[in-house]
């Protein structure tokens, strides 16, 4: 799948890939990564854009590594799917990916400006979603998970790799 360029050029900056991309930033931005929000934080985001209604705005294995805190849990499960596969699409075959979400269990994971609510099957069942036997072109195609910890007092952490093709 091939991401609309024309839609987004005027105004996305130019970026070299591959680049190392936090979405959901807003705050709290990783060092060295380009921060992608819907929130501008005082112009302080690089690329401000809703992901859950367009899609990430790079294109096609343009992201090296990917980094996600305190964003997912707020995405509606209706689009977490979409959201999922537009991470799967930008980031290149064998490209690190950590997801850092709060706990489904913990009190802080089940506050009322979260859509879902991850465990440890949660990050568990994001390795299995996209292998489909009957669609060849997904062969092989998987987030293969590495680790997945708790950190101390609610944190939920999963580091995965992109997996692209057989």
């Amino acid at each position: 799948m091939s991401y609309p360029m024309d839609n987004y050029r005027a105004r996305v900056p130019l970026l070299a890939p591959p680049i190392k991309l936090d979405l959901g930033a807003g705050w709290y931005p990783r060092e060295g990564f380009v921060r992608l929000d819907f929130d501008p934080c005082d112009g302080g985001t690089d690329i401000v854009w809703d992901v859950a209604r367009c899609g990430i705005p790079l294109p096609d294995g343009s992201v090296g590594e990917f980094y996600s805190s305190h964003f997912l849990e707020h995405i509606a499960p209706t689009d977490l799917h979409f959201v999922l596969s537009e991470i799967f699409r930008v980031c290149a075959h064998t490209a690190p990916a950590m997801i850092r979400v709060p706990h489904g269990d913990s009190s802080a994971g089940r506050l009322p400006c979260h859509y879902s609510f991850w465990t440890e099957a949660t990050m568990e069942a994001i390795g299995d979603w996209l292998k489909d036997p009957n669609r060849p072109e997904r062969a092989g195609d998987c987030w293969d998970v590495q680790r997945i910890w708790l950190e101390k007092p609610y944190h939920l952490c999963a580091q995965y790799i992109i997996r692209k093709g057989s």
